[in-house]
C-alpha cells in the first residue's frame, strides 16, 4: 500500500497520535486521497441488496445526585475526589466513563449508578420483550456491570468482548442465533465480521467515538435477504452530558478526535453554566 509492505512503518509515515487515534499528517492527506481514489471503487447500499428501514430512538436516563456530583466535578473542576486531571483527553475519558456508571479511578461501578441498566432491564422486559436484542457497550467495564446487573433480574444473555477469541465468538453468535438470549457486545467487537442478523433491535448503552465504528454496529443486524426489514436503533443518554453530544455527532456525521478534543468540553461546559 502507497509503497509500503509494512502496515507500522506506513502508519508511523503518514499518521500521528492524537488523544485516542491515530489521525492522518496533513502533508500526507491528499497522498492518501489519491491513493484511495485509486484503488477504490464506490458500492451503494441499493447496489449491495441492502433496504433495511432504520428507526432510532433516544431514550434519556435520571443521574442520581452521588453520580451527577461526580460528573460535575470531573468536568468543571477537572477532578473526582481527590484524584486530579490537567488534560482534557483524561477529563474527557473520565465523563465519558462516568456516564456508563463507572468510577474512572478504579473501574468499578458506581454506587446506586444503575440508571442505564434500569433502562435497558425495562426495556427488555416490556416494550422488547419478544425480540432478540443486541446491546452495544464502549468498555469492558460497562459489559461487566451490565451482565451481572441482568444475571441478577434473571435475563439470559451472551456476552462478546474482545479478550474473546474469533471462534469462541462464532460459537456465541449460534447460540444468539438460535435460542432466545440477548447480546451484549462491545463496540470494537462489531467492527469485524459479526453477522448479528438473526435480531432486529440494537441498544447503544455507550457509543463508539468513530462513525465508522458505529456504522459496522449498525450493520451488523442488516439482513442480506430480498425482504425489507424493520431495525430499531435505541440511544441511551443522560440529559446535558457527553452522552448527548456524541449521539449528535454520530448523527450528524461530524464525530471524529480533532472534533471532541477541540470543542465537545467547552461545548459541555457552556450547557451547564448557562443551565440547559
Amino acid at each position: 500500500m502507497m509503497g509500503y509492505s509494512n502496515y507500522w512503518r506506513w502508519r508511523q509515515a503518514h499518521f500521528e497520535n492524537i488523544g485516542f487515534d491515530w489521525i492522518a499528517k496533513f502533508k500526507s492527506k491528499k497522498e492518501i486521497k489519491k491513493w484511495v481514489s485509486d484503488n477504490s471503487f464506490i458500492l451503494s447500499r441499493k447496489d449491495a441488496g441492502i433496504k433495511d428501514r432504520k428507526t432510532y430512538l433516544k431514550r434519556y436516563c435520571l443521574m442520581g445526585d452521588t453520580h451527577k456530583k461526580l460528573y460535575m466535578d470531573a468536568l468543571l473542576n477537572f477532578s473526582i475526589g481527590d484524584v486530579e486531571t490537567k488534560t482534557r483527553v483524561e477529563q474527557y475519558s473520565w465523563l465519558y466513563q462516568l456516564c456508563g456508571g463507572i468510577d474512572p479511578r478504579n473501574k468499578t461501578p458506581i454506587p446506586g449508578a444503575i440508571d442505564k441498566c434500569k433502562e435497558v432491564y425495562y426495556l427488555l422486559k416490556n416494550e422488547l420483550w419478544n425480540e432478540k436484542v443486541v446491546i452495544f457497550c464502549r468498555h469492558l467495564a460497562e459489559i461487566k456491570f451490565l451482565s451481572s446487573y441482568l444475571n441478577g433480574k434473571g435475563f439470559n444473555h451472551e456476552v462478546i468482548n474482545g479478550g474473546i477469541s474469533i471462534d469462541k465468538r462464532k460459537r456465541i453468535i449460534d447460540r444468539f442465533k438460535y435460542n432466545d438470549d440477548h447480546l451484549i457486545c462491545q463496540t470494537e467487537c462489531g467492527r469485524y465480521t459479526l453477522n448479528l442478523s438473526s435480531s432486529n433491535t440494537i441498544i447503544f448503552y455507550s457509543n463508539p467515538l468513530s462513525g465508522e465504528t458505529r456504522q459496522q454496529c449498525e450493520d451488523r443486524v442488516i439482513h442480506t435477504e430480498k425482504k425489507i426489514n424493520d431495525i430499531l436503533i435505541i440511544d441511551l443518554a443522560y440529559r446535558n452530558t457527553i452522552d448527548e453530544d456524541i449521539i449528535s455527532a454520530h448523527k450528524n456525521k461530524k464525530i471524529e478526535s480533532g472534533y471532541f478534543i477541540r470543542n465537545l468540553l467547552e461545548k459541555l461546559k457552556r450547557k451547564i453554566l448557562q443551565g440547559k
